[in-house]
């Protein structure tokens, strides 16, 4: 993969001679053609390359352990105020999140 997103070029783990030169053949032929690469399902071609997504309706957890420590003593109090998104053992539930959802986005919050 090229670029510095590896957007250009396939992934393939065999180290093989065979198999790296199939990849750089089918790398190079996306670099000189651009029309070639992936394209985004939901925009196609309105942006370079494609985006990563969720592919089911997904729920993410975040265990209490990876809540910042001074943040862990309001957990209790927050779930008074915000059932739905911290449990009473202080987890942070964020959910349920969309199929199709943009990975990146999520990375974000």
């Amino acid at each position: 993969p090229f670029l510095l997103n590896n957007s250009v070029g396939p992934f393939d783990s065999d180290p093989s001679v065979a198999s790296r030169m199939k990849v750089f053949d089918a790398s190079i032929e996306q670099m000189l053609w651009p029309e070639k690469r992936a394209q985004d399902a939901v925009l196609g071609n309105k942006i370079p390359g494609a985006i990563d997504r969720t592919t089911q309706v997904s729920q993410l957890t975040i265990p209490v352990g990876f809540v910042p420590e001074a943040l862990q003593p309001l957990q209790q109090g927050v779930h008074w105020w915000l059932p739905r998104f911290v449990s009473q053992g202080g987890d942070i539930d964020i959910g349920p999140i969309p199929k199709g959802m943009p990975v990146g986005l999520l990375a974000n919050l």
